[in-house]
């Protein structure tokens, strides 16, 4: 079964193009995990300055590997350092199909 890992956060208005290219650095570092599927950044039609990042995965215990590697940690660290909100870190896995 996949697993889903999202993270919502906040931006200010002028840091659009900063949030478009932490997304490709971060990205570029996430893909080569092992068993990341793939990612989307979703951005919400009613706030804008709101983006939410959706990752899929193979099982839960990958994405929770990568969460304790130093690159996880830098890759949150800029993050935060973008966002006017705390990150906001969501798991999810399917029930029923």
């Amino acid at each position: 079964f996949m697993f889903i890992r999202t993270v919502t956060v906040t931006i200010s208005t002028d840091r659009g193009a900063e949030m478009y290219a932490f997304w490709e650095w971060a990205s570029a570092i996430v893909r080569r995990q092992p068993g990341y599927i793939q990612g989307h950044l979703w951005r919400d039609v009613s706030n804008p300055q709101c983006f939410t990042e959706v990752h899929e995965w193979e099982r839960e215990e990958d994405s929770n590997t990568y969460r304790m590697t130093e690159q996880f940690r830098e890759v949150i660290e800029r993050l935060v350092a973008l966002s006017v909100t705390e990150p906001k870190a969501m798991g999810y896995s399917v029930v029923r199909e």
